[in-house]
């Protein structure tokens, strides 16, 4: 490949482009041949030896001339409180902010790799545009002048043609909802969207109808004497994974808390645990009911807490959830019933400091939503919400209030436009009750259902008789809920419709009814349903999974070389009979073919969707019937830490060096690249999983996955 050419195509082009040339972000074969070349090149070498003879090269830092900046990390949802440490004017290090109440001094990896996200060789710092056809790779550098030019242009054509809701931003994890919001208020826009029904929506959703308030438990882990994890990973990848593993080791190790994980794959939560069950994917919920089953039949469940608290009685639920018996779980699960029992009745000993909690495992499915409420009520049954140990939760009032940043004025009224792309019809229960306050800081209210409301705040009240609900009128004549009468006091109560824990819910049945989802024979209630796909599947399909590694956040983060350097290898999980029984063993490549779901509101079930080539890794430690790859690696641009490839950035001195100089490592240190004999930058399979949303809430069911596999 001529040096020319490779200038206009590579990576190493990244920071001398001219406005006006072009630039091909997808490595071909050439430039990895180019890049992982032995010989280093001459000019370049020149120049890292004068570099580091300035002393830009690796010398320790002197941090006691280090300033100390606060502030909180964004590399993953977590936001950790951090201190950076500025020498220079540049960022060298990032640490704990021992003040935060959560990590405190304590910060993962993803965190420590911050600064690099500044400096890194190969960062865009500026506007491209595609020039060439959809997915072929080639950009042309603009000016930002230009970028804006061209994003306005279009913005104001949808406002004349009086379609403003067309106006979208995505914004994922950013932090700038408000700001987005205000943007798209201004023009007119109801338009914003985020990452959640890829997350965390289910699980969300979840806790909105039980609880009424809440977006995100926190378990009470440090004062916990039982823990039940179902499919949370919480010491790799559960939202505040610091803070829970933390108070998780404080409880089982202060406490003598036993810790119980269901999963399909042994991750580092697994080899942790006291117990973990390889259960089958999608009846987490089928185990949560079971153990409720068991609780309430041993008369081991808090009957008060119940009767007082649940808008289904004891006796009413004891009746409904007697169907949903541990031989029933096993025959749905493949966990043996005494291990479901029996679990479930050590649960219910230590009640109330004992704590069912989930996330993506539980809740990426086509049944997702109900396997969450399931869990929850597991909690509710054994009367552990907002107790001491249990199941707690945060409050409005934790949030930061709306004065300490003012909005500037004036303010934007709200859109009148609709956005049925924001808000689909098809999924009536998508934003319903989702707001984001994940990153709030929490504490732990204990019983906070129960607190007493104070006189001023009966002012002006009246209780109804029948559903002891207290309301207050306002001056426009409109009543509001603002407690519950029970325990022959006036409290707070749940922000649910009934102001009590929703086991039922009527917005679920009328959402069902409006979308005609009848899969859920019992809606409104967590009743169980088997996934579609699940049902029509063949003796050659097995299930795929995806997964997270604890120092990366989805694909965003293997631009940071640190982070890749610990893990940069994803092959696919398989299980040593599965393995067998097709003839595979480490190493050996395979061919991965996706099918399209079945289920509500879905076309073309069964149809093949895609297929990749990945290695495989043999191993006892994942369900006989999983695959699984994580979906972090594979990053096909980027540049080098991502890609995985040596060599020089370019001869001709860099756009600005001041912001993004080159970086030794990225030049000959990649001891993983492919060409030098080391397994290379990973496998990504996210363009073969398929679209498939979970009826109502429209959380994306990953889990649900169904796939043929062959030796390549």
């Amino acid at each position: 490949m001529e040096r020319r050419k490779f200038i206009k195509t590579g990576f190493g082009a990244l920071s001398s482009l001219a406005v006006g040339e072009t630039i091909l972000l997808t490595p071909t074969d050439a430039q990895a041949w180019f890049w992982s070349k032995p010989k280093k090149n001459e000019v370049y070498g020149q120049r890292k030896q004068v570099r580091r003879a300035n002393g830009k090269g690796r010398l320790a830092n002197d941090y006691s001339k280090a300033k100390i900046v606060k502030g909180v990390c964004l590399n993953c949802s977590t936001v950790c409180g951090i201190q950076g440490y500025v020498i220079d004017g540049r960022l060298v290090k990032v640490g704990g902010n021992p003040e935060d109440p959560n990590n405190g001094k304590s910060l993962c990896a993803k965190g420590q790799a911050g600064p690099l996200i500044n400096t890194y060789a190969d960062r865009l710092l500026f506007p491209l545009k595609r020039v060439g056809a959809r997915g072929q790779g080639k950009w042309m550098r603009i000016t930002w002048d230009e970028a804006h030019s061209a994003i306005a242009d279009r913005m104001r054509k949808a406002i004349d043609e009086g379609k403003p809701e067309e106006i979208a931003i995505q914004i994922g994890r950013s932090r700038l909802a408000e700001e987005m919001g205000r943007f798209l208020n201004a023009v007119g826009s109801p338009s914003l969207f985020n990452h959640r029904a890829l997350c965390s929506s289910n699980k969300r959703a979840a806790n909105y109808v039980s609880l009424g308030e809440t977006d995100w438990e926190s378990g009470d882990f440090a004062n916990s004497k039982y823990m039940i994890d179902f499919g949370a990973n919480v010491y790799e990848a559960h939202q505040g994974a610091i803070h829970a593993a933390k108070r998780i080791i404080k409880g089982r190790f202060d406490n003598g808390a036993k810790f119980v994980y269901f999963a399909v794959r042994m991750s580092n939560t697994a080899g942790r645990a006291d117990e973990w069950f390889m259960p089958n994917p999608g009846s987490d919920g089928a185990i949560a009911l079971a153990m409720g089953q068991a609780i309430i039949a041993a008369n081991r469940h808090d009957r008060q807490w119940l009767d007082t608290w649940s808008n289904v009685k004891a006796d009413d639920l004891k009746q409904w959830i007697s169907q949903y018996t541990s031989e029933w779980a096993e025959q749905v699960s493949g966990v043996p019933a005494a291990d479901i029992r029996r679990i479930a009745l050590e649960f219910a000993a230590a009640a109330p400091a004992a704590v069912a909690f989930t996330n993506r495992g539980s809740g990426a499915h086509y049944n997702g939503f109900n396997n969450d409420r399931a869990v929850i009520m597991l909690n509710a049954i054994v009367g552990s919400i907002g107790r001491k140990g249990g199941y707690c939760y945060t409050v409005e009032p934790t949030r930061v209030p709306p004065l300490v940043f003012p909005q500037p004025m004036p303010r934007p009224p709200a859109p009148t436009a609709k956005s049925t792309i924001e808000d689909p019809p098809e999924w009536p229960l998508a934003n319903k009750w989702q707001r984001m306050k994940v990153g709030q800081i929490v504490y732990q209210y204990y019983d906070l259902y129960a607190w007493e409301l104070k006189p001023d705040e009966l002012t002006d009240t009246r209780v109804d008789g029948n559903t002891r609900i207290i309301y207050r009128k306002s001056a426009d004549g409109r009543e509001s809920m603002v407690g519950l009468m029970a325990e022959g006091k006036a409290r707070r109560g749940f922000l649910t419709p009934s102001r009590k824990f929703s086991i039922y819910h009527e917005d679920i049945e009328a959402a069902a009814k409006q979308t005609g989802f009848t899969e859920d024979g019992q809606a409104g209630m967590p009743a169980y349903f088997q996934i579609p796909t699940f049902q029509t599947m063949k003796s050659e399909h097995l299930h795929l999974a995806t997964f997270k590694w604890n120092v990366h956040t989805q694909g965003r983060t293997q631009s940071q070389k640190y982070l890749s350097e610990i893990v940069h290898h994803n092959p696919m999980w398989i299980n040593t009979e599965t393995a067998a029984r097709y003839g595979i063993k480490t190493g050996d490549m395979v061919e991965l073919t996706t099918c399209r779901p079945s289920g509500h509101q879905m076309r073309n079930g069964g149809d093949l969707l895609g297929k990749a080539l990945i290695p495989a890794w043999v191993t006892e430690g994942i369900h006989p019937r999983v695959l699984a790859v994580s979906n972090t690696l594979g990053n096909p641009w980027h540049g080098r830490a991502a890609t995985g490839m040596n060599g020089p950035k370019q001869v001709i001195p860099a756009w600005d060096n001041s912001v993004n100089d080159e970086d030794a490592d990225l030049d000959d240190d990649i001891w993983w690249d492919r060409a030098r004999g080391g397994t290379g930058a990973g496998y990504n399979i996210n363009a073969i999983l398929p679209i498939q949303p979970s009826p109502l809430v429209g959380m994306q069911g990953w889990y649900d996955t169904i796939c043929t596999l062959k030796k390549a």
